[in-house]
């Protein structure tokens, strides 16, 4: 289709659109993908390039209005949290990649805007739940822990807890038949990350304490201290933990000493 109106290189989804095309977390802007010359950040924060230009040269707009988080200069919740404003609110929006006029400026890159939907003389809404569990996912070759046995470090395969939720439910209505309308939107993400801990030097790491005393040390069996033992170097290392195989992080014991 040939726009001979305006420059503008714009491409638009409705809200057909927006229901049938499946995307991840439900981030109604990450279907900006789907438009020639967008791709996403590199370094994994979920942001769109257009045009090669950088991530924070975009400007996001919400029915007319400001949707940019100044202080990182990037739409609004976009690496602090799921989103903004839930893809169930939202009834269409459009990306202009260029040429656009000057109604919208702030951008050398992209300008991505969207509007929200609205109530109609009849009651209407729908609800939603999307679950994803790393039960219900295979083996990752990255995710395993090391173990000694026997004085082997012996490697087994696990599923690091990774749990992803989002539901909620749009409702919509006439409050005034004709003229004044209402649409309230509910919308929740709850996301545990996956967090794996693996040895820097499990030979070190899993090194348990002498079982028996060397010559001439002795220990006092009602106050635990130990004497005659040989001078140690002055090193300091911390005590060997592990934690759970599905949970936070872990310390990772250093391999160099400090006086």
């Amino acid at each position: 289709m040939l726009n001979l109106e305006s420059p503008d290189f714009q491409g638009t989804l409705n809200m057909n659109a927006l229901q049938s095309i499946p995307i991840n977390n439900r981030r109604w802007s990450a279907l900006a993908l789907t438009t020639p010359g967008v791709t996403v950040d590199t370094a994994g924060y979920g942001l769109i390039s257009v045009r090669g230009i950088s991530t924070l040269l975009n400007n996001v707009e919400i029915d007319g209005a400001d949707d940019n988080q100044a202080f990182f200069a990037e739409e609004r919740g976009r690496t602090r949290e799921a989103y903004s404003t839930a893809g169930s609110s939202v009834r269409e929006f459009a990306i202009n990649t260029g040429v656009y006029s000057a109604e919208y400026g702030r951008a050398a890159g992209g300008v991505v805007t969207s509007v929200t939907k609205s109530g109609t003389n009849q009651l209407h809404g729908q609800a939603y739940f999307y679950d994803r569990e790393s039960n219900w996912n295979a083996m990752n070759d990255y995710a395993f822990v090391t173990t000694l046995v026997n004085g082997v470090n012996v490697k087994s395969h696990i599923k690091p807890e990774d749990l992803r939720k989002i539901y909620g439910f749009t409702a919509g209505g006439a409050l005034i038949k004709d003229k004044l309308f209402w649409i309230y939107t509910y919308d929740q993400h709850t996301h545990v990350f996956p967090v794996l801990g693996v040895p820097y030097n499990p030979l070190q790491f899993y090194t348990l304490p002498q079982t028996a005393l060397t010559t001439g040390e002795t220990c006092n069996t009602t106050t635990g201290a130990l004497a005659g033992a040989p001078s140690a170097p002055s090193t300091t290392q911390m005590p060997a933990l592990w934690p759970r195989a599905r949970g936070s992080a872990m310390f990772r014991p250093p391999t160099t000493g400090a006086s």
